[in-house]
This record gives C-alpha cells, sequence and structure tokens, in this order.
C-alpha cells in the first residue's frame, strides 16, 4: 500500500493517473458506478469523521430528491483506525453495516 501525505502535489497524481493500477482501480469504480454521478469518499473510520453522517446526509439527498435515485451512488473507501477500542470497532461495524 502507498501512502500519500497531505502535501502531495499535483504534477504528482497526475504522473500516477495513468498507471495500471490506476487503471485497474478506475474501472473497478466505473463497474460499481455505471453511469451514475458518484459521491466519493477515502477515509479513515474515525469517529471524528462522521462517516455515519454522510451516509445518513446520503439517505436524505435520495429521500428529499427522488430525481437523483439511480442517478448518484455514494461510495466510502474507509480503512481501520484504533482498532483496539471498543468505540471504535463499534463505530465500523455501524457504517459498515449493508444499509447503513
Amino acid at each position: 500500500m502507498e501512502l500519500f501525505p497531505l502535501s502531495t502535489e499535483a504534477d504528482e497524481l497526475f504522473q500516477r493517473a495513468h498507471r495500471r493500477d490506476v487503471d485497474s482501480s478506475v474501472r473497478q469504480l466505473r463497474d460499481v458506478a455505471g453511469d451514475r454521478k458518484v459521491i466519493g469518499r477515502v477515509d479513515r473510520t474515525e469517529l471524528s469523521k462522521n462517516v455515519f453522517r454522510g451516509l445518513l446526509a446520503y439517505r436524505e439527498l435520495l429521500r428529499s430528491h427522488a430525481e437523483w435515485r439511480d442517478r448518484v451512488v455514494h461510495i466510502i473507501d474507509n480503512y481501520p483506525s484504533r482498532e483496539d477500542l471498543p468505540e471504535y470497532r463499534e463505530y465500523t461495524a455501524l457504517v459498515s453495516a449493508p444499509g447503513a
């Protein structure tokens, strides 16, 4: 796994844009999203990051704006944080549950 610090420069990202591993990830994303718009998030499963709140906001978007149903998908890539703490394990389970 490669890590990219917050100071990653745009030129570095452009250079990586068409590497084989990136192309593979883009194909996987397109397989999931199809023709729909993507609301994407990559983050730690951290209490302060409000991942669950984002899920609730997405649900509210679909409830209050039916025209977006089947036109947008919310894709989240979370990675674990502080797995040694029960609160974080519970939060990870909450945001990972189907239909969360």
